[in-house]
């Protein structure tokens, strides 16, 4: 207990003695043992005054306390729960944001996916039938053919210029028309080259069916 309510309780008591006393002399005669009665009277009222103040004074004090007590454990409690609460919002924001990375990602990878599939169909659709091919080919041999036959006419026009012009004295004439020839042959040569290859690929689509075919071309462009 503080010493304020140490001297209100002292002066309390004191009063109510004082007050006692009063009361007694004035209400009585006081003779003999009366001072005695007197004495006893006044300290009982007294104390009983004191310990009823002290009683009252500490109730309130208690009271007082108790309820520092419970406010303070309110703002404590009310200072977890918004500490809770911020957690939990930030662990909700978190997750959130999280489960929007991960959509993100998720739908990147869908259109990587998408977008190689459609490539892939693409390269499919883009190969060659063997019907097509077939075609192809066979147009080729016929152009080999072709391209053969001229470069054979030209190596033999050339040959004959040449000798015509050294027949006749004129060199450097007989020479141009030579080395025109000459690179006519090879022209000839490597157009026959090229018609061997072309057959060959020919008769090698023939051998196989469609089916076949296709899946070779899926095999050779990574596509199987």
């Amino acid at each position: 207990m503080s010493s304020k309510w140490t001297w209100v309780f002292a002066i309390l008591t004191a009063a109510s003695f004082a007050f006692g006393f009063v009361f007694f002399v004035a209400t009585q005669e006081v003779t003999g043992r009366d001072w005695v009665v007197l004495g006893i009277g006044a300290l009982l009222g007294a104390t009983a005054t004191a310990l009823i103040a002290t009683f009252v004074f500490h109730s309130s004090g208690r009271a007082k306390k108790l309820a520092a007590d419970t406010s303070r454990a309110q703002q404590a409690a009310d200072s977890e729960s918004k500490r809770l609460d911020e957690e939990s919002r930030s662990k909700i924001e978190s997750e959130r944001l999280s489960a929007v990375a991960e959509n993100d990602r998720l739908d990147k990878l869908a259109a990587a996916e998408t977008a190689l599939i459609e490539k892939r169909t693409a390269l499919l659709e883009a190969l060659p039938t063997r019907s097509e091919r077939l075609d192809e080919l066979e147009d080729k041999v016929v152009g080999l053919h072709i391209s053969i036959e001229d470069a054979n006419g030209h190596f033999k026009a050339g040959v004959a210029q040449a000798l015509d012009a050294a027949n006749h004295g004129f060199r450097d004439m007989a020479f141009q028309n030579q080395s025109a020839a000459d690179t006519w042959k090879l022209a000839k040569e490597r157009f026959e080259a090229q018609l061997r290859a072309a057959e060959a690929d020919l008769e090698s689509v023939k051998m196989v069916s469609d089916e076949e075919y296709l899946e070779e071309q899926k095999r050779l462009r990574g596509l199987d």
